[in-house]
C-alpha cells in the first residue's frame, strides 16, 4: 500500500475524540484503524530533527502497515523548538498523549527488529504481524531509537520531505533566506563543533570533528567543477567559520550560527 492510496493519510486527524471513536471501527468494509502509532522522543528534552525523525518516520512507516492512525510527534518538551517549527500545537500534542494513555503499548524494541533480519521497517512490521506479536483490538504501538538508521526508514523519504519542506518554521526560513533561487544554486554545509570537539577522527572513528581544511577543500571542489553555475554557499554551525570563504572567491558563502549570520 502506498501512502498516496491509504485513506489513513488524506483524512485529517481531528482531534482527541476522532482517535478514541474511530479506533476499531469498521469504515467502508475495513478495520479503519487499529489504533495508535507514535513515536518516542531520543531523549527527555529531545534531539534535533536528524536524530527525531528516525523514530517519527518508524511510526508513520508502522501506521501505514497496520492501518493505524500516525500521531503527531511529542515534542513538547524539545529543546529545539521543533514543535513550533513543524506547526505542531501543544493542545494537540497533549491530545494524543491523552488519546494514548488508556491503550495497552506495545514496544518495537531494536531486538524485535534485528529477529526478523530485515532491513527495510515496514517489512519487519508486516513480519512480527504475520507473526501475531501485535493484537487485533486497539493498542498504542510505540517506535522508538535511532536503530536501523535511513536506510530502515528509506520509503518515507518523499513523504517526510513534504513535511519537512511545508513545515511553518522551514518556509520561513527559506523565505529570509531567498531559497529557491532562479540565479544560483545553492548548497548548504554543516559544520559541527560543539560536542563533537576533540582530536582528529583516525579511521573506523564516529562521531568526531572534521578538520575544517577538509570542508573548505570540498566547497572548492564544488565550485571548481562547475565554473558556470553561481553557487551560494549557506555554512550552518555553532563555531566561528569565517576562514572557509578565504579561498571561494567568487561565490556567495552565507554563515548561520545560532544567534546571527553573516555574508561574505
Amino acid at each position: 500500500m502506498s501512502y498516496e492510496k491509504s485513506s489513513l493519510w488524506q483524512r485529517p486527524l481531528r482531534g482527541l475524540e476522532s482517535y478514541v471513536l474511530e479506533v476499531g471501527r469498521k469504515r467502508d468494509g475495513l478495520v479503519a484503524c487499529r489504533g495508535i502509532s507514535v513515536a518516542k522522543p531520543i531523549a527527555l528534552r529531545g534531539a534535533g530533527v536528524g536524530n527525531e525523525i528516525i523514530p517519527w518516520a518508524k511510526a508513520l512507516i508502522a501506521a501505514r502497515e497496520l492501518r493505524m492512525h500516525p500521531a503527531p510527534p511529542l515534542w513538547l518538551l524539545n529543546r529545539y523548538g521543533l514543535a513550533r517549527e513543524f506547526g505542531i500545537s501543544r493542545v494537540r500534542m497533549a491530545g494524543m498523549a491523552a488519546a494514548t494513555a488508556f491503550l495497552p503499548r506495545i514496544v518495537v524494541s531494536e531486538e524485535m527488529f534485528r529477529s526478523t533480519s530485515a532491513w527495510d521497517y515496514g517489512a519487519a512490521i508486516r513480519i512480527l504481524s504475520s507473526q501475531g506479536v501485535f493484537p487485533r483490538s486497539p493498542f498504542c504501538l510505540v517506535n522508538e531509537g535511532m536503530w536501523g538508521g535511513y536506510l530502515a526508514i528509506r520509503s518515507t523519504r518523499d513523504l517526510l520531505l513534504h513535511k519537512v519542506l511545508a513545515s511553518p518554521g522551514v518556509l520561513e526560513r527559506l523565505g529570509a533566506l531567498g531559497i529557491p533561487s532562479p540565479s544560483t544554486m545553492t548548497v548548504a554545509v554543516h559544520v559541527r563543533r560543539g560536542d563533537f570537539l576533540g582530536g582528529a577522527p583516525r579511521p573506523g572513528q564516529f562521531n568526531r570533528a572534521l578538520p575544517m581544511d577538509w570542508y573548505k577543500s570540498a566547497m572548492l571542489s564544488l565550485a571548481q567543477s562547475s565554473p558556470a553555475v553561481p553557487l551560494r554557499f549557506i555554512v550552518v554551525s555553532d563555531s566561528p567559520t569565517k576562514d572557509l570563504s578565504s579561498d571561494i572567491p567568487g561565490h556567495e558563502v552565507l554563515h548561520i550560527s545560532r544567534d546571527r549570520k553573516s555574508v561574505v
